[in-house]
């Protein structure tokens, strides 16, 4: 066991060599860069997650280069990429710079990840309960200090906040159906995406006033683009 994890700690130091290709577009005749070798499988966060590092000089992304999808991060100005990490049942969707491009989180199976950079240490912050299964989606708030995904039991889910610096977990509201792809504003409005039988759209949390107060359902936005008129509370 110990011979893995330094053969694994070993690799993660090592530096790749660049895959990249230039070559023009035939249709457009435009110059194209291909970053990695399309031999093995390279894929983005979601797109709603940080990818670039502030300078733009670096890309997170996955790879499975070294056998099983690992996260990677590419430097763009000489194309040597380093494995970051170590975890299995990787989510490549869920990979997410934080603002300061130190460090990023993830899941990995059923656990929230958070990984810095520059030392490589990796932390398990919080893991899905065994009741529990981890909906589709995983992001970071504006500022960089908690992980917003959902859980589903049976119909029913829940919002869940997780902080990245001491990974306290809390319930921001429960839902009858799937929460799908939480998303945060930098104002005092916080958007999801939300699945129902037969309809979704657009889920519109108001941010409560006081830590006391509950979060409240301010409009559900269906697929046509109409909000439904009213706030309830949930």
């Amino acid at each position: 066991m110990a011979a893995l994890k330094l053969a694994a700690q070993s690799q993660r130091e090592t530096a790749l060599a660049p895959e990249w290709q230039r070559y023009e577009d035939p249709t457009t005749e435009i110059a194209v860069v291909r970053l990695t070798d399309p031999a093995h499988s390279s894929t983005l966060p979601a797109y709603y997650n940080r990818a670039l590092t502030r300078s733009s000089s670096g890309l997170l992304f996955a790879s499975d280069r070294t056998g099983q999808p690992q996260a990677f991060r590419i430097d763009l100005k000489t194309g040597e990429a380093r494995q970051l990490a170590e975890a299995a049942e990787l989510d490549a969707a869920s990979l997410a710079l934080l603002p300061d491009s130190r460090s990023y989180g993830c899941f990995a199976g059923r656990s929230l990840l958070h990984v810095n950079l520059g030392t490589l240490r990796q932390r398990e912050l919080y893991q899905i309960p065994d009741a529990w299964q981890r909906c589709p989606g995983m992001s970071l708030t504006p500022d960089g200090a908690h992980a917003l995904f959902a859980e589903r039991r049976g119909e029913g889910s829940r919002l869940r906040s997780v902080s990245l610096a001491q990974g306290a977990a809390r319930t921001v509201i429960e839902a009858k159906f799937s929460i799908e792809h939480p998303l945060a504003r930098p104002a005092a409005t916080r958007f999801c995406t939300a699945k129902a039988p037969k309809r979704s759209g657009w889920w519109m949390l108001a941010a409560p006033t006081t830590a006391a107060s509950s979060w409240r359902r301010a409009a559900l936005v269906p697929p046509s683009g109409a909000p439904t008129a009213g706030t309830s509370n949930i």
